[in-house]
């Protein structure tokens, strides 16, 4: 199995930082483990994209922020098969 990663059509090195800004991983819903939450989902995403010498803390930090600004809080740690979650 062999891949590229392309931007318009453009091959592009998906580790120079300049291409890292402009891409994200985005699972989609049917790779998402169900038994994941929001915020593992989350988590995980930041720790694909990040880079390495992002810390735990940071990457928590960020994730509560996402969080917040996604409107997920009251859902942030139940798993997706229990979903659509209460609106509480």
């Amino acid at each position: 199995v062999s891949s590229d990663i392309r931007i318009n059509n453009y091959q592009v090195d998906p580790t120079n930082m300049r291409v890292r800004k402009q891409v994200a991983f985005v699972a989609q819903d049917d790779s998402l483990q169900t038994t994941a939450t929001p915020r593992e989902a989350i988590k995980f995403s930041a720790k694909m994209r990040l880079p390495s010498i992002t810390t735990d803390d940071q990457i928590e930090i960020l994730t509560d922020k996402m969080l917040e600004e996604l409107g997920l809080q009251h859902c942030a740690d139940i798993p997706f098969i229990s979903w659509p979650p209460m609106m509480v």
